[in-house]
């Protein structure tokens, strides 16, 4: 899949220069994958989330700060679990997001302070972790290769599944019978498994053999498992077909009834710790709430919130804190009644664009991905301080790219279903016109193979933005449009105020990202190499030199101070041109191997920052690009998207960690600060 191409250029003071301190600042929330409360202290939580970070609150959810001393980008937390006789003790599986089947398991003493891998379950893609209730030291982890048990608090660990069994794989919920620790309950893609004898033999846990009524619906993929500490035979389970309850130790089970089949994927059911007839179940259509046992539901927030994770504490039963796929963590204080939002200090947002507003000097624009319904639109008009959503009419939609008019007038945002414009500062926005090409029929969709369509068209997934004159006399600048229908232009002369199709020559594939260095001229990265016309269209040259056979170009930018210099990020590395693209060097002076997909040109215009979104930081040269220094440390997500400069200061988007404020010591150019904020750990 390509990635999202982002190029940012402006023209403040001169930044770049000096020692470097971040701080995250927003927009708040995020997706989270997991949520824990400490048995022993009702203000004490813990938040996991899918880039591997863990977060804590110790006033009731509603603020909370990053563990530094946790940090693992890549693996997501999807499971802590915290020794009940003893919560300084916390267990947290992980697995790697890339790899399915790779993953590992951490262990604190300490409550989070600091952490140890438990190298004897390493190599495992873990899902979950469960304690045996009678004895702390016995746990099981299930991964996608089968269930394993450590009797010594996770020191050592033994495989307890049948290796190479068919159906006892991709485990992904646990459950121990609170008596007996040889009494185990394991959850697959497909159906639950049951074992009394401690692993030495498994047997399928379905239901009734015949009356299906009493059974669990085939290929229930089984999220979550329950057992009443007070009758080992009372089970609740919830999966992809709903909730189910069994009083007979998963000999049968019956379906609860009156959540609406579109909201039957149900991630997590959470019987109330005090009111044992109260039951919360998290769904993919939101949260409902039983308070008969399951005879009847109760939505009790939107159903457009996708709810991930459920922790109440026994000494606050009427706190109810849920861990949402979009919008952060959310707290209601009666019972589930009313949720609010409870975010402060947590963010785990993908921003894919930070840009200034010309026309009001402390404003910048955020833009994000999966956002879910809301809008992926934020301002801040404290220089980034702090963010407020707006974007009315972009709700649902992945933002790419923005760029704003050179009079500043208008906005335009590029998402994953097409090319939206603003004329009032982003608050309210309406489409440009429909798909940026005619619609196919499937026979001419599927000729077309370079441009592969989407829900039966091509898409027209706007990825770069760019302004660019198209003649030497023209007083108003046309808009660039890359997408991956290809190339357009939106001339602001146009009568019919559409873009227009700019074919590239040889190529009829996906654009991802468009530059201009002068007039006429434009540079096109491509799915396969980078173009560039010096005739505004009419004939194309492939520039070769950059990579062996046919690179794909997600970064294009040429610098505002010299036309013949241009930077280009593959999915291999970073190259420079000098002379417009006839000859390449790739910048391994300082920039690894990775995906550059952000550039910035200061208004000293020997000074450059790259940021990387594979391998990860930020590099500054001084040099114009002979050489980069890495200038970022300690950053929650170090996966780099966009930089921006405002009031001399760098901000920078990143894949998970939202935006991050630069800290200017005193001897910075135009620094007032006499305190350093703190920086970012993750050790």
């Amino acid at each position: 899949m390509f990635r999202l191409v982002i190029l940012i250029v402006t023209f403040c003071c001169s930044v770049l220069a000096g020692d470097f301190s971040f701080i995250t600042v927003g927009p708040y929330g995020g997706d989270v994958r997991s949520l824990a409360v400490d048995p022993m202290d009702p203000d004490r939580y813990y938040l996991g989330t899918n880039d591997g970070q863990i977060y804590l609150s110790t006033d009731g959810a509603v603020s909370w700060q990053r563990l530094r001393s946790f940090s693992r980008p890549g693996y997501s937390v999807d499971k802590i679990v915290i020794d009940a006789t003893d919560p300084n003790t916390i267990y947290v599986p992980l697995w790697y997001i890339a790899d399915d089947h790779q993953g590992t398991m951490y262990k604190s003493t300490d409550r989070g302070i600091t952490w140890r891998e438990l190298t004897g379950i390493s190599g495992h893609s873990l899902r979950s972790v469960a304690i045996a209730p009678s004895d702390s030291r016995i746990l099981v982890a299930v991964a996608i290769d089968g269930a394993y048990q450590s009797d010594d608090a996770g020191e050592t660990w033994r495989r307890i599944t049948p290796e190479g069994h068919p159906d006892l794989v991709r485990l992904h919920s646990v459950a121990i019978d609170p008596v007996d620790p040889k009494v185990i309950y394991i959850g697959t893609e497909h159906l639950p498994w049951k074992t009394t004898d401690g692993g030495n033999s498994w047997f399928l846990v379905k239901g009734h053999p015949s009356d299906k009524r009493l059974q669990l619906i085939d290929d229930s993929d089984i999220f979550s498992i329950v057992i009443d500490s007070e009758d080992r035979n009372s089970l609740l389970l919830s999966a992809c077909s709903g909730i189910y309850r069994s009083t007979d130790g998963a000999s049968t089970w019956t379906k609860f009834q009156g959540i609406p089949f579109t909201s039957r994927r149900t991630h997590v059911i959470y019987p109330d710790p005090v009111k044992k007839e109260v039951i919360y179940s998290g769904t993919t259509e939101g949260l409902w709430k039983s308070t008969n046992r399951g005879s009847t539901w109760r939505l009790v927030t939107s159903l457009r919130t996708v709810v991930n994770a459920i922790a109440i504490h026994s000494k606050m039963p009427t706190r109810i804190v849920i861990g949402t796929k979009y919008g952060g963590v959310m707290l209601s204080t009666d019972e589930g009644n009313t949720f609010k939002p409870s975010n402060s200090g947590f963010v785990n947002r993908y921003v894919s664009v930070v840009m200034e507003d010309k026309l009001h000097p402390d404003r910048i624009y955020a833009a994000t991905l999966f956002n879910g319904f809301d809008s992926g639109l934020y301002c801040s008009d404290d220089g980034g301080h702090t963010w407020q959503r707006i974007g009315r009419g972009l709700e649902a939609q992945d933002i790419y790219s923005l760029i704003q008019s050179p009079d500043g007038k208008v906005i335009y945002a590029g998402t994953n279903t097409g090319l939206f414009r603003s004329t009032d500062a982003g608050h309210s926005w309406s489409k440009l016109g429909a798909n940026l090409v005619p619609k196919l029929t499937a026979k001419k969709v599927a000729l077309k193979t370079s441009v592969p369509p989407t829900s039966g068209h091509i898409s027209d997934r706007v990825t770069g933005l760019s302004y660019y004159r198209e003649s030497a006399e023209t007083k108003m600048p046309a808009l660039l449009i890359a997408s991956w229908s290809g190339l357009f232009k939106l001339s602001q002369s146009s009568s019919s105020g559409k873009p227009v199709r700019m074919k590239i020559a040889n190529y009829d594939g996906k654009v991802l990202s468009v530059a201009s260095g002068r007039p006429m001229q434009i540079y096109a990265g491509t799915a396969e190499g980078l173009y560039r016309t010096d005739d505004d269209g009419k004939s194309w040259q492939r520039l070769d030199g950059i990579e062996e056979g046919l690179p794909v170009v997600q970064l294009v930018a040429v610098s505002p101070h010299d036309p013949q210099l241009v930077i280009v990020g593959t999915q291999k590395g970073c190259y420079l041109s000098r002379d417009g693209g006839q000859s390449w060097q790739r910048r391994g002076k300082g920039i690894p191997y990775g995906e550059p997909i952000a550039v910035y040109f200061d208004s000293d215009p020997a000074k450059i920052a790259v940021g990387d979104f594979r391998s990860g930081g930020v590099y500054v040269s001084d040099n114009k690009g002979e050489s980069f220094s890495r200038i970022d440390k300690d950053l929650p997500s170090d996966r780099i998207t966009t930089i921006l400069s405002k009031n001399g200061r760098l901000i920078l988007g990143s894949f998970s960690g939202g935006i991050y404020l630069q800290s200017p010591r005193p001897r910075l150019v135009g620094s007032t600060e006499n305190q350093q904020l703190p920086q970012l750990s993750k050790d």
